[in-house]
């Protein structure tokens, strides 16, 4: 029921995002659904679930929260002020809320799959990428301390160029002439510099360079009004570039696969023992009570949680204390665990020393 509904929830997120008719029932249904996903994590914690404070989950729930609370709140400043339907500011309430639903969208689908995990053919395969996912990260780090340097190397040689420049020159022309006046414009309106001129242009174009887009060509400032650079600036960011890609392409991304492929061979070669243990870890979750239906239906009162409320009901006009009775309840189960445990434990080490005078007979 739970990745049933996640995956209705899902298909109301792709139909937000068409040309329909209508929207306001959609957005309604979206609505109920942010709020029963929050009852379910609200009674998640209240019953200390295995996965309450789930950081992903807790993230995907601020992301939907706020944005609903975004388009709320602009709608309530519209009905009263109408002019604001024409804002183009960019603190726009409607504009964050669609910036926040953009990335509860991208975590709502990654969060569908870790309901997979029940399958015995999708499951060893998530398990081998979240552990590739592990890995990237890791090479990420390395990699931006390495795309920044040589970005910052390059944007300091293509952000020196020679004085007597033709367009250098109109530009100190210009602020001569504008002396005595505030002007507005730099040396970029004047001059091209080329695209290591800044460094934030730098670190894109080098990061653009590991799916081959990049050419040769563009170290050379070709346009006209561009600068003009000394010679050894534009040998040695030939030299420099070249040492990049040598280091970036050949060196880091073979480097990325070896880890991607080690990563995957020892997931694959326990698979079933890890993904028996995530798979129970998932079951875990759905043990404590409190999770009978998933949202929205979980807003609608269910005889459970009516009868739960009457006995509660009973025993505080009946002036028992409650306290009392979850303790008594409490001890119980820590009973019924430790019995759990102990015997899945035998039933593990019997497992074993079967398996063992087995190998031995053989």
């Amino acid at each position: 029921m739970k990745a049933w509904s996640w995956f209705i929830f899902l298909q109301f997120m792709i139909l937000l995002s068409g040309d329909t008719g209508s929207f306001d029932a959609l957005m309604g249904t979206y609505w109920c659904w942010v709020l029963g996903m929050v009852w379910e994590k609200m009674k998640e914690i209240w019953t200390a679930s295995v996965d309450a404070w789930n950081k992903w989950d807790l993230l995907l729930l601020l992301c939907h929260v706020t944005a609903t609370g975004c388009f709320v709140g602009g709608i309530f400043a519209i009905t009263r002020d109408r002019s604001l339907a024409l804002s183009a500011d960019e603190l726009n309430p409607f504009f964050i809320g669609v910036y926040l639903l953009a990335i509860a969208v991208i975590l709502s689908f990654a969060r569908y799959m870790s309901m997979l995990m029940f399958s015995e053919t999708i499951g060893p395969l998530l398990l081998s990428m979240y552990k590739m996912v592990g890995d990237i990260f890791k090479f990420l780090i390395v990699f931006l301390i390495i795309i920044v340097g040589f970005a910052t190397a390059l944007q300091r040689l293509y952000s020196s160029p020679r004085p007597d420049s033709e367009c250098l020159l109109k530009y100190f022309q210009a602020t001569q002439e504008a002396n005595n006046t505030n002007f507005n414009f730099t040396a970029y309106d004047f001059c091209d510099y080329g695209r290591f001129a800044q460094l934030h242009h730098s670190i894109w174009y080098l990061f653009g360079t590991l799916y081959g887009k990049f050419d040769f060509t563009d170290l050379d400032v070709t346009a006209p009004n561009a600068v003009q650079f000394p010679v050894v600036s534009i040998w040695l960011s030939r030299i420099l570039f070249i040492i990049y890609i040598t280091i970036s392409i050949i060196i880091m991304l073979n480097m990325l696969i070896a880890m991607l492929s080690d990563s995957f061979s020892s997931v694959s070669s326990d698979a079933e023992v890890e993904w028996r243990f995530a798979r129970s870890r998932e079951m875990l979750k759905y043990i404590p009570k409190g999770r009978t239906l998933p949202p929205p239906f979980n807003l609608i009162p269910s005889p459970k949680s009516g009868w739960y409320f009457l006995k509660w009901f009973v025993l505080i006009c009946r002036g028992q204390n409650t306290q009392k009775e979850n303790e008594i309840a409490l001890k119980l189960a820590k009973e019924k665990y430790k019995m759990t445990i102990k015997m899945l434990s035998t039933r593990y080490l019997l497992a074993y020393s079967l398996r063992r005078d087995q190998t031995v007979e053989n």
